[in-house]
């Protein structure tokens, strides 16, 4: 969804301020309106994920340990 259709839609701030007796809806990154906060940011980009055993044939135990490739920023 582009940003200006979050921005503009139809959500109203105030009113679900109201709704749920706060002062403030906090949470996520500065400058972006609060649907698009709760929704698409900021987000995780994964490369690559592993766990112990990686030899073929079917795996029937979990693995007591996984890794993930995130890339740097």
């Amino acid at each position: 969804m582009k940003r200006n259709k979050l921005k503009h839609g139809a959500f109203d701030e105030e009113k679900l301020k109201k709704q749920l007796g706060l002062a403030e809806l906090t949470g996520g990154e500065n400058n972006y309106p609060y649907p698009e906060k709760i929704s698409s940011r900021p987000t995780l980009e994964l490369n690559g994920i592993w766990g112990v055993f990686q030899g073929e044939g079917t795996k029937t135990v979990i693995p007591n340990e996984a890794h993930a490739k995130i890339p740097a920023v």
